[in-house]
């Protein structure tokens, strides 16, 4: 969208401020959205299977319609029977290999059950009964992996890569499509369950990318001329990007090693933090890489 409008469009400032407006319109638009499905989600099937409070509050809700009509005698009340909960350290065996990593357990965690999605319980009831540690142990390897690939993301991109080219006034903008065409095409292949890769190849392919650095260099230092190979250095850059990033944040939370709805949702959380952190180690970083960047 970004290469259409600047086509369409001419350099002087009034145009700059039409193409802010165009985007702020856009982000204000995917905003409402987002806010409509939030709203929506609650009714569909899909959620209420992976959320424990929609499903709760539908249970609760087709609960109560049952018995609107229904009159109870005075002093007497209805009363809800609660399923046990069960705790990660009395878990049954479910298929999978409990207290091993990511990178050992074997098993199908799209086949599995959570053995604590049990009625009468919300998200946090079931991370409360869930151990942080635990669930470190199982994932770190991917953590890891999630922290090191945006970390390096950030301290090249786009700052060196700008750095590399930009011979014509298309360059810059060319390089962020390119990043995000190669980002989009990785994560869309990881909808297909057969592309995705074992954690192990997830590992070795967030450390491995950085190989896509030196050429980089020898670009930026003009040793490599031209705009074409940082180009392809750039969608290259994406796609593993997208591909090993996406598939860390996969792995952490769909791993049979973990055997609750609650350690999942604390997986996510550490799947969270170790991004964030990653991007803000990198685009610190970038900083200073960007100073010692040939004038």
């Amino acid at each position: 969208m970004s290469m259409i409008i600047k086509a369409s469009m001419a350099d002087d400032f009034e145009s700059v401020q039409t193409q802010a407006r165009i985007y702020f319109g856009v982000s204000m638009g995917l905003q409402l959205i987002s806010c409509i499905l939030l709203v929506v989600m609650p009714r569909i099937p899909f959620a209420r299977e992976y959320t424990a409070e929609f499903r709760y509050t539908h249970e609760h809700r087709v609960e109560r319609a049952h018995t609107s009509n229904d009159e109870f005698p005075v002093g007497t009340a209805e009363e809800t029977e609660v399923s046990p909960l069960p705790d990660e350290h009395t878990a049954p065996f479910s298929g999978a290999e409990h207290n091993k990593d990511v990178l050992h357990v074997e098993g199908d965690a799209d086949r599995m059950k959570d053995i604590d999605q049990v009625d009468n319980i919300t998200s946090t009831g079931q991370m409360l009964n869930a151990q942080i540690m635990t669930v470190f142990k199982c994932i770190w390897p991917m953590l890891l992996s999630c922290f090191t690939v945006f970390g390096a993301t950030l301290l090249v991109f786009p700052g060196v890569f700008f750095a590399a080219g930009g011979s014509n006034d298309w360059y810059a903008t060319i390089i962020v499509a390119m990043f995000n065409l190669g980002d989009f095409l990785s994560r869309f292949f990881l909808l297909f369950k057969r592309l995705r890769p074992s954690p192990r190849v997830v590992l070795a392919g967030s450390f491995l990318r950085v190989l896509i650095v030196p050429l980089l260099v020898l670009c930026v230092r003009k040793i490599i001329p031209g705009d074409v190979l940082p180009y392809i250095l750039c969608l290259l850059w994406g796609l593993t990007n997208g591909y090993f990033g996406g598939m860390a944040m996969i792995h952490c939370t769909r791993t049979p090693a973990l055997l609750m709805a609650g350690q999942r949702s604390i997986a996510g959380i550490m799947a969270n933090l170790s991004l964030l952190l990653g991007l803000f180690v990198g685009s610190s970083l970038a900083m200073a890489v960007i100073k010692g960047l040939p004038q």
